[in-house]
C-alpha cells in the first residue's frame, strides 16, 4: 500500500498550484496508482500517480519531481488525464 505521507505530498503540491480548488483522491487498485481530481465540473483536472513513482521517491522529493516534469503546465493544457511515472508524464 502507498504511504499516506507520499499521497499527502502530491495533494499538497496540487493545493499550492491550484489554490482554492477542491482536491479529491482515491487508490485505483486496478492500476496500482493514486488517482487525483483537481477542481470540479468542466474545469476538473485528472492525475494518475503510479504506485511505483510514489514508492521510489521520498516525500520531499515528490513535489520537486512534479515541478520538474511540468505537471501543472500539462494539466492546464490537456483535457486528458495525466499519468505520472518514474519516466515522466504521459496522457492517458
Amino acid at each position: 500500500m502507498i504511504k499516506v505521507e507520499k499521497v499527502t505530498a502530491v495533494r499538497g503540491y496540487l493545493a499550492r498550484e491550484f489554490p482554492g480548488a477542491e482536491i479529491r483522491d482515491r487508490y485505483d487498485s486496478g492500476r496500482r496508482a493514486q488517482f487525483f481530481e483537481v477542481g470540479s465540473g468542466s474545469s476538473c483536472h485528472k492525475v494518475i500517480v503510479s504506485g511505483e513513482f510514489l514508492e521510489d521517491h521520498a516525500e520531499d522529493e515528490i513535489p520537486k519531481l512534479l515541478k520538474r516534469f511540468l505537471l501543472v503546465e500539462h494539466l492546464r493544457e490537456c483535457t486528458l488525464p495525466i499519468i505520472v511515472t518514474n519516466d515522466g508524464l504521459k496522457a492517458d
